[in-house]
């Protein structure tokens, strides 16, 4: 299989195992999450036990979820820090007559969120939140990678494969095609920055292929 073959299935194996693992972590998140709830209806339980009242289990269970859910899961949101900016997004949108951004800093911006790691929180909370972090996660990553869905898959592999050539990084403007406009080179990037192929610099300018992605060539190449 040559080097362009190899970038192909080893892109689509991981981005087939992607979406399987993401959603399937997002189900378990939300499932998970009603373990605050529950939490909150075996507490009240036992004190109105003691007290001697009668309880309606189903009330106390979506009165949990009720308070709980919507305030962990805005937590977790926070932790996880800000998303894209509006400007930034339009650096990705391919649609016809769209300005062209003047730079590729929306790039720098996707590779620090990529990057990015999460905020923990202390004691008991943090348990409470195993569920809302998976879900959130999951979210966020899928909206990561819509920016890359317009990309053509083909022009993926061949900028894939051009800067698996090169030693070092490349200048960003360089990897345009002649009919190429900077959105469409920038969802083909986004792709692979998403995917932890390609490594961009803070302002976008410069791109490389990640030594994890030349270790994978070079295990498919045996």
């Amino acid at each position: 299989m040559d080097n362009l073959g190899r970038i192909r299935a080893l892109l689509k194996k991981r981005d087939a195992n992607f979406f399987v693992k993401t959603i399937t972590l997002f189900l378990v998140g939300v499932v998970t999450s009603l373990a605050a709830p529950s939490i909150i209806l075996i507490f009240f339980a036992v004190l109105l036990h003691l007290w001697k009242w009668e309880l309606n289990w189903w009330i106390c269970f979506l009165a949990g979820i009720a308070v709980s859910i919507p305030v962990l899961f805005r937590m977790e949101w926070q932790a996880h820090g800000p998303t894209l900016d509006a400007a930034a997004r339009e650096g990705f949108d391919t649609t016809p007559g769209k300005p062209a951004p003047s730079n590729y800093k929306h790039l720098g911006a996707l590779g620090l969120l990529v990057a990015e790691q999460r905020t923990p929180f202390s004691g008991l909370l943090e348990f409470f939140l195993i569920g809302p972090n998976l879900a959130v996660r999951s979210l966020r990553k899928l909206m990561l990678r819509k920016l890359a869905m317009s990309a053509n898959f083909d022009r993926i592999v061949e900028i894939a494969e051009v800067m698996s050539r090169l030693q070092g990084g490349v200048e960003t403007e360089k990897l345009r095609g002649e009919k190429e406009t900077p959105q469409q080179l920038s969802c083909a990037l986004a792709y692979l920055i998403f995917f932890e192929w390609a490594g961009v610099a803070s302002d976008g300018a410069k791109v490389w292929i990640l030594t994890e992605a030349r270790r994978e060539l070079a295990r498919g190449s045996k």
